[in-house]
């Protein structure tokens, strides 16, 4: 992801906790929207969790959080998220859907 920030492109992307050089405090339990966020520059490390734990890196988000309209049974709902999750269901391709 450095070397994107190099060439001046920017990305989001859903990693594995386990990936070389990922943040080892990003790492145990959350409860239910909970979440933890480191950075170093441009990059933002992410581990959030909504119905299940999602960790993510991200060139192109601040770590701030976001509402977005949910559905429910008695109409939309807004629900805060963060940026880079929003950005990423936004833009995911119908593989990962």
């Amino acid at each position: 992801m450095k070397d994107l920030i190099d060439y001046g492109t920017f990305a989001c992307r859903a990693v594995h906790s386990n990936r070389k050089h990922f943040s080892k405090d990003l790492k145990g339990q959350l409860k239910a929207n909970e979440y933890k966020i480191r950075q170093v520059g441009n990059l933002v490390a992410t581990w959030w969790r909504d119905k299940r734990a999602i960790h993510m890196l991200s060139t192109n988000a601040s770590p701030v959080m976001e509402t977005v309209s949910q559905k429910s049974k008695g109409g939309p709902i807004g629900k805060q998220i963060l940026q880079c999750v929003e950005i990423y269901n936004k833009n995911m391709g119908g593989v990962d859907k």
